[in-house]
């Protein structure tokens, strides 16, 4: 049955369509020319678009079409106030948000979008690791304090030097080779070896102790929750570097601090922490969480670490990419139904 077109209006701060017939599209954390893009996508549509995370949008009942980004928690509690709910798209390659048993359990297809920013996510993380050996965040600092001196900011050459790659899927595979390119050895650690990529694989522990730079590329789940820890940092090569653009759980963050304050770590470059919805000021927070805000707020602000916040995806390009991946797969899906 054509979905015919009737008014558009906006309520409460967020723009919304109606239609004679409509097939509701929620797409949460859009900016506003995300926002018009996706209402330009889906013309025959009820789509209602908003800058909040989900946990914010008070009345969901009515959507069958989802769209969220990383800091919107999709779980069993979230789908039960959508019993009309039939497709997640996360415009995201992780997952981790989203409960996916839950999913299935319901019947409700779930789509990510692995591969519209695996370069720019590479980029990101080389960019975390050359800043973190050269000292850019201090020696940004001393000029901005109005001193052109070099104390306190020797720096490290990469080349020559062994990284060390957590999960070499498209975006570590991608680090991998910008790696080499600038003269590094590359070690992978993931329980998939591929040998087209070109570098030698270990277990953790046995790559641990070779580690001049750690990065991290690979995803959050339950096996990877804290796979660096305090154990790990017991085995990792004294004065590493360490960049995680991954998920922040994937570390723990006390046990960073400490490597940081005995010198096992030299320096870090983090894109992620653990609890960003609180971080962020989204959710409020929890008392389980009370330890790891208090480590993420220490690393945020300590002299040897440079934050940045969740943006290694965060470019135009990467971004049109992840636009034309949702509608793509949320067309696919409305073809299928109206067959």
């Amino acid at each position: 049955m054509p979905y015919a077109a009737r008014s558009a209006r906006r309520v409460e701060g967020v723009r919304m369509s109606v239609y004679s017939t409509p097939m509701r599209l929620l797409f949460t954390e859009c900016k506003q020319d995300d926002a018009e893009f996706f209402h330009r996508a889906f013309p025959d549509c009820d789509v209602v678009t908003t800058a909040e995370t989900l946990a914010r949008v008070p009345d969901i009942g009515g959507v069958e079409v989802l769209s969220v980004q990383v800091h919107s928690n999709v779980g069993s509690a979230e789908m039960e106030r959508m019993p009309k709910l039939r497709l997640i798209v996360t415009r995201s390659t992780g997952t981790d948000h989203i409960d996916l048993d839950a999913a299935a359990q319901r019947g409700i297809e779930v789509h990510n979008i692995p591969d519209y920013g695996a370069q720019t996510v590479a980029e990101h993380t080389l960019l975390l690791l050359l800043a973190v050996a050269r000292r850019l965040h201090e020696a940004i600092a001393v000029t901005r304090a109005g001193r052109f001196d070099l104390s306190g900011l020797l720096g490290s050459d990469l080349a020559g030097k062994t990284a060390v790659v957590v999960g070499v899927g498209m975006i570590g595979e991608r680090f991998a080779r910008m790696a080499q390119a600038i003269g590094m050895r590359v070690l992978g650690v993931d329980p998939v070896e591929r040998a087209e990529v070109g570098i030698e694989y270990l277990p953790l522990p046995d790559a641990l102790p070779q580690a001049d730079a750690l990065v991290l590329c690979c995803p959050l789940v339950e096996e990877t929750r804290y796979l660096i820890d305090t154990s790990a940092f017991e085995k990792l090569k004294r004065g590493a570097l360490l960049v995680n653009t991954a998920r922040g759980a994937i570390v723990h963050a006390p046990a960073l601090l400490r490597a940081l304050d005995e010198g096992v770590v030299a320096g870090a470059g983090l894109d992620v922490l653990e609890h960003e919805a609180t971080l962020r000021g989204n959710v409020a927070p929890q008392p389980h969480e009370e330890e790891m805000l208090i480590a993420g707020l220490a690393l945020m602000s300590h002299p040897r670490v440079i934050v940045t916040p969740h943006m290694a995806f965060y470019t135009r390009e990467a971004l049109l990419r992840m636009r034309d991946a949702t509608v793509s797969l949320i067309t696919d899906h409305l073809s299928r139904v109206r067959a």
